[in-house]
């Protein structure tokens, strides 16, 4: 079973900030295209079987180039785990390109998945009956660390985190992780991802920059040889969110916005909309 590591928070600390993750909705779900481009801009290469002519899923060249899959459908060779699940919208996707995703968030959201917090210690830290292959999800930005150091002692071939690009400054993250660990690899978006607290807007917009920092766990995928302090930056082509938005996305991840009150002729007549034009000063 993979067990959580402690985190060397306090117990009173661990449960306070599982109560907020709880009461304020520290929640601010993945545009599904943005998951979708981690698996085909980023982790997966497809090609054609020049014998058969059915599809080649590979890891792409910095994860080693290795054969994954011949046939369509999601890798059956892989597992991953999201331990900040949320709603889904990261979990849903990731079952699009891997048949063995597990899920699970600190806080109940309905969707069925595991209860259990990712960081701290106890009976209610989220574990697996199985070693997991990638840990990829969407952390809480104030325990991103905690969630990096965890998983660099459980994902057998890869951690890949989805956070804002100024994680990369901080003394607290250079001492515990950049210094010690640096990412393999940042995968910075060249387009903005919007993300807002409580639930996926399509609409909506951002002027936060993210990216995807991510650690490879096994050295035989490592294709550049780890050098401390430092990490390959690659860019996630722009146009990502016109590839990879799907037309059902809407329908299965967004949640409908509440109908504007319906304005009558006599509320238009009632309002300044019919006022007469101020007379002009002499």
């Amino acid at each position: 079973m993979a067990k959580g590591k402690s985190s060397g928070l306090s117990t009173h600390a661990v449960m306070a900030q599982r109560h907020e993750a709880i009461d304020s909705l520290d929640f601010f779900p993945t545009p599904p295209w943005a998951t979708r481009a981690f698996f085909e801009d980023v982790l997966f290469a497809r090609e054609k079987d020049e014998e058969t002519g059915l599809p080649l899923i590979k890891f792409r060249p910095l994860f080693g180039g290795g054969e994954l899959q011949r046939g369509a459908g999601p890798v059956q060779s892989l597992s991953v785990w999201d331990p900040a699940a949320g709603e889904g919208h990261m979990t849903e996707v990731q079952k699009e390109y891997v048949s063995r995703v597990y899920a699970s968030d600190v806080h109940d959201y309905g969707r069925g998945y595991d209860v259990g917090s990712y960081v701290g210690e106890g009976a209610d830290v989220a574990g697996l009956q199985d070693e997991v292959d990638i840990v990829a999800t969407n952390p809480p930005f104030n325990l991103a660390v905690e969630f990096v150091e965890r998983a660099l002692t459980e994902a057998r071939k890869i951690v890949a985190m989805l956070l804002r690009t100024v994680w990369v400054e901080g003394k607290d993250r250079y001492q515990r992780i950049f210094l010690p660990c640096a990412p393999d690899i940042i995968a910075q978006y060249s387009e903005r991802v919007p993300m807002t607290k409580g639930c996926w807007d399509p609409d909506a917009s951002t002027a936060t920059a993210y990216a995807w920092f991510i650690w490879i766990t096994d050295p035989k995928l490592r294709a550049i040889p780890r050098i401390p302090g430092v990490s390959s930056t690659i860019w996630i082509p722009y146009g990502a969110e016109a590839r990879y938005t799907r037309l059902d996305d809407r329908a299965r991840f967004g949640k409908p916005k509440p109908p504007r009150p319906e304005q009558t002729y006599a509320d238009m007549y009632e309002s300044d909309l019919f006022a007469p034009a101020p007379m002009p000063v002499m």
